[in-house]
């Protein structure tokens, strides 16, 4: 599902999504990425014709919690590093509390997961299905 903007990203979905407020457009060589203070993604193909306009800018990221999950290494543009602050078993499934960097985010994890709490951990984003929200106008990209 695209959400038309910020507001309705946020309010569908539980747990709901992850916003990264201070997302920046940048090239390298022929890749188009989106990147914070600690983490660098590859943005896919079919997305970079419509967020070329801001490159160089500052956009939204959206990644919701069940789009990111763990991984063994940090392998092409997909995976950051995160720090584990709290792990919420919530039925078959396993919530984590992480900081990335200067952000809080939240992960939908294995149950079979063994993470605990102050580890750091790699999760990998699942980027066909990464958000981009104008941060002016609030509407999705």
């Amino acid at each position: 599902m695209k959400p038309a903007n910020r507001f309705v990203a946020g309010f569908i979905g539980s747990p709901t999504m992850n916003f990264l407020e201070d997302a920046v457009i940048k090239k390298e060589d022929d890749k188009l990425l989106v990147k914070t203070d600690s983490l660098r993604i590859l943005i896919p193909d079919e997305k970079k014709n419509s967020l070329m306009p801001y490159l160089g800018k500052a956009v939204t990221l959206g990644i919701r919690p069940e789009d990111l999950s763990e991984s063994d290494s940090l392998e092409d543009n997909r995976s950051f590093k995160a720090l584990v602050e709290v792990v919420q078993p919530v039925g078959n499934q396993i919530f984590i509390d992480a900081k990335v960097g200067s952000h809080n985010m939240l992960a939908d994890v294995s149950p079979q997961s063994l993470v605990k709490p102050r580890q750091e951990i790699i999760l990998k984003a699942r980027v066909e299905n990464l958000h981009f929200f104008d941060p002016e106008t609030q509407e999705a990209i």
